[in-house]
C-alpha cells in the first residue's frame, strides 16, 4: 500500500524548484509551497504531504487550504507519467494516496480548493466508483481558468497612472471585517483567517483623499478616515483575489490600476502574477485579459458531501456559492 508523509520545512524549498518546472499546471500548488518558505503561516495550519514510490513524478495533498467551517479543505496536484496502460492501477494507487493523508476523512465534508481540472476530473471517478466517499453528494463552488500575466508583458504596469482624488496605501488588519463582508467567497473563511492573510501578504488599496465626502457616513468618525474604497489582495495560494470597489467609485480605473500595482509587487518578489477567474464572470475576464492576462489551465472549487450528512450542504444553498 502506498502512503503519503508530511513534508517539513527543510524540504519545501526543493519541491518549489520542481513545481516551478510545472507550471502553469502546478500554480496552486507552487503558491501554496512558496508561502510556506516565505512567511510565518502557523495559525493557517497548512500542511504539504507527499506521495512516495508512485507512477507519478509529483503527488501533493496540501490541507487546510481554506477555512470554511464544517469543512475539511484540501488541494491534490499531481503531474502524472501518462503511462495509459497504467491507468487502473494508477486511479487505485490515487485512492490509497488520498486515504493515506493524517486528518483527512473522508467520510465527512471535503472542499476541493483550487485544484486541477483533470485532478477533480479523476477524484470524481473515485467518487462515482465508491473507492473514497460512499454515495457522495458533489456540488461546484467555482469552475474557472487561471489568468496569468507574463513577465514580457509586465511593462504594461510602467504605465500605472495614480487616479485624482485617491491615494495608495496596503490593508491592514484593520481592514479585515469591512474587506472581508465585501468578498463574494466568504463563506470559504473564517474572519479569523482572512484577518491573518491581509496582515502576512501582500496587498495595495485605494483611499479617498477626502473621506468626509464620501458616502461611507453611517460609519463611526474614527475609523472613517482609514477605510479602503478600492482593493487587490494576495492569497496564500499565491493568486490576487477579493478585487472589489464601493460602487460609487466605480468608472474611475481604480481597480485596474491597483492590479497593476500588485502585479508590479509581485514580480518584484519573482512570484508568478495570477488570478483565478469563474467561468461566468465575463466581466472579469475581459478586465483582466485587457490588462494582458492570458487564460491557461482551468482549475475548480468543489464540495463532496457523504449522502447520509447531505444537511451541511443544505445549509450552505442559501448562500452564493
Amino acid at each position: 500500500m502506498v502512503v503519503v508523509r508530511e513534508l517539513g520545512q527543510e524540504s519545501l524549498p526543493k519541491l518549489r524548484d520542481i513545481l516551478e518546472s510545472q507550471m502553469p499546471n502546478s500554480l496552486n500548488a507552487h503558491g501554496f509551497v512558496s508561502s510556506l518558505i516565505e512567511y510565518d503561516l502557523r495559525k493557517l495550519g497548512i500542511k504539504v504531504f507527499a506521495g512516495e514510490e508512485t507512477s507519478f513524478r509529483t503527488f501533493l495533498v496540501l490541507t487546510h487550504t481554506a477555512s470554511w467551517e464544517g469543512m475539511q479543505s484540501t488541494t491534490v496536484y499531481y503531474e502524472e507519467q501518462r503511462q495509459p496502460d497504467e491507468e487502473g492501477l494508477a486511479d487505485e494507487e490515487f485512492a490509497e494516496l488520498l486515504m493515506s493523508v493524517p486528518g483527512l476523512d473522508w467520510t465527512k465534508p471535503v472542499f476541493l480548493y483550487a485544484c486541477n481540472q483533470y485532478v477533480l476530473t479523476r477524484i470524481w471517478r473515485l467518487m462515482s466508483s465508491g473507492k473514497l466517499m460512499a454515495d457522495p453528494w458533489h456540488q461546484s463552488v467555482s469552475q474557472g481558468h487561471a489568468y496569468i500575466l507574463s513577465r514580457d508583458n509586465i511593462g504594461e504596469t510602467l504605465k500605472i497612472r495614480l487616479v485624482e482624488g485617491y491615494t495608495l496605501g496596503r490593508l491592514t488588519p484593520a481592514h479585515a471585517e469591512w474587506v472581508y463582508d465585501h468578498w463574494a467567497y466568504k463563506h470559504t473563511e473564517t474572519k479569523e483567517v482572512f484577518r491573518e492573510m491581509i496582515s502576512k501578504f501582500p496587498s495595495v488599496a485605494a483611499f479617498k483623499v477626502n473621506p468626509e465626502e464620501s458616502d461611507l457616513t453611517q460609519l463611526k468618525d474614527d475609523v472613517l478616515q482609514s477605510l479602503p474604497v478600492s482593493w487587490v489582495l494576495k492569497f496564500p495560494n499565491g493568486s490576487m483575489g477579493s478585487t472589489f470597489t464601493l460602487p460609487e467609485h466605480r468608472g474611475r480605473g481604480l481597480a485596474r490600476m491597483l492590479t497593476l500595482v500588485l502585479s508590479r509587487r509581485l514580480d518584484d518578489l519573482c512570484s508568478p502574477i495570477f488570478v483565478f477567474v469563474d467561468n461566468t464572470n465575463t466581466f472579469s475576464i475581459e478586465f483582466h485579459t485587457k490588462m494582458g492576462f492570458r487564460r491557461a489551465c482551468p482549475f475548480g472549487f468543489e464540495i463532496y458531501v457523504p449522502a447520509a450528512l447531505e444537511e451541511v450542504l443544505q445549509a450552505s444553498r442559501g448562500r452564493r456559492l
